[in-house]
């Protein structure tokens, strides 16, 4: 409960966007997830391969994974 003297913070008003840009945001959104989760088995398929067989799917992807995956 706030005291007599205290002031309220700043009211946040929700801003309305357009439809079109809402479902533009929601499909790129979509669309990193599903890339992020592609790479994310991709690396895991190629160490299991370099495990199991001794030899990588696909060269380069440690280095590739390393630019997209842990980028800072």
């Amino acid at each position: 409960m706030l005291a007599d003297d205290a002031a309220p913070g700043p009211t946040i008003v929700p801003l309305a966007l357009p439809r079109w840009l809402d479902a533009l945001d929601w499909l790129v959104l979509a669309l990193l997830n599903v890339a992020l989760a592609f790479e994310v088995v991709l690396v895991f398929a190629n160490t299991l391969a370099r495990t199991i067989f001794g030899a990588p799917i696909m060269l380069g992807i440690e280095e590739t994974s390393q630019l997209l995956l842990m980028r800072q």
